[in-house]
């Protein structure tokens, strides 16, 4: 709302507006919220509750407690609950401070400035404050409040630390396995299913990042990752990713923005243990059905791991109630592509050999 408020004076200019009309034109909050000094920010232990205003470059409102879980300030942390600070507390845009526990362990964010300015490229993967929330009883609503405009939401990030303790930490505190979050709107299973994919081949991951095509959500993807800096509406990022596209640009920065994150992922996750998490998620009562628009239009869990071959989680689902008959659109010709075609075309041998042996009691279109 924010982004859009500030690009008010961009359709409705000065010069245009009736006569005797006088409207305030709101402060722009584009870019990257920049904090230069933030050594010079105190915690006020009396009013443990207190709300701050931080940034230069603009200003976000957020409880001390979510800053100084943001700057990872673990006894500050402490410090502020043991006096009676409210763990349930949240920023204007959805920060929590348990969320900024998680993203401080999040394996798959990288921070792309860094690629060029140099300095850490990815998180710190220090637990101690996580660990340290996870044992303080938490509101629900907690657990399953997603941030406004990247729409971070806990259980995804506890996936994205590639960590089952984790993982299980966060459903057994109420973390919803249901939930979706992201620019793209998607469950915890998705997520970690295209994990497992990046792990067993990088190289064809890569591929379909490189050649997603334009739609509606990967233009708004782009509109909440770059602070406002492509314009506010869906025709100005359109515009803006032809014109980096043709300059080159788009390309170079994709690339290395994804070469630095599989190198991360490669490093710190394992296959094997991203199985053990969507066993969880799935026990828990994660939706194998739920329709995704990535990696295409109606594409769901339990198709992605037929497509992926991985038989004992595509079995799991099942038994869990996913329906093997659920079909997707082709986007080239339309036709509707069942589960038993998506396992022949990527020779998902273990999945078609599930399939034979369902097919014993119920039709397999």
């Amino acid at each position: 709302m924010d982004l859009w408020k500030s690009g008010f004076s961009t359709v409705f200019p000065k010069d245009g507006l009736f006569p005797g009309v006088d409207h305030k034109i709101a402060q722009v909050t584009i870019g990257p919220l920049v904090f230069t000094d933030i050594s010079k920010i105190k915690p006020d232990y009396r009013n443990v509750n207190r709300n701050m205003k931080v940034g230069e470059t603009w200003q976000r409102v957020m409880p001390q407690l979510v800053w100084f879980a943001i700057n990872e300030d673990v006894s500050v942390c402490k410090k502020l609950i043991e006096k009676g600070a409210d763990v349930n507390v949240f920023s204007e845009v959805g920060d929590t401070p348990i969320l900024m526990a998680l993203e401080a362990l999040n394996i798959t964010e990288v921070n792309e400035a860094n690629l060029v300015l140099g300095g850490p490229l990815y998180r710190t993967l220090d637990d101690q404050l996580f660990n340290f929330l996870k044992n303080i009883p938490h509101n629900p609503n907690t657990l399953n409040k997603r941030t406004q405009k990247k729409r971070l939401l806990p259980i995804i990030s506890a996936v994205e630390s590639g960590r089952v303790d984790v993982v299980q930490a966060v459903l057994s505190m109420g973390a919803d396995p249901r939930g979706r979050g992201k620019t793209d709107e998607q469950t915890a299973l998705n997520v970690c299913l295209k994990l497992i994919g990046i792990i067993k081949n990088p190289e064809l991951s890569k591929k379909h990042q490189m050649s997603m095509p334009i739609t509606p959500e990967a233009l708004d993807s782009i509109r909440r990752q770059t602070q406002g800096m492509s314009g506010f509406t869906m025709e100005q990022q359109k515009r803006s990713l032809l014109k980096n596209t043709a300059t080159g640009l788009y390309k170079i920065a994709t690339e290395l923005f994804l070469d630095a994150m599989y190198k991360n992922i490669l490093e710190n996750m394992s296959a094997k243990a991203l199985r053990k998490i969507a066993m969880l998620l799935i026990e828990a009562g994660a939706d194998g059905d739920a329709e995704h628009a990535s990696p295409i239009k109606g594409y769901t869990p339990l198709m992605l791991a037929a497509e992926l071959d991985e038989r004992e989680l595509f079995d799991a689902m099942v038994v869990a109630g996913a329906d093997i008959q659920k079909t997707f659109k082709d986007p080239k010709d339309g036709h509707d592509v069942s589960i038993a075609e998506i396992a022949r075309e990527f020779e998902s041998t273990d999945v078609s050999q599930s399939l034979d042996n369902i097919s014993r009691y119920v039709t397999v279109h």
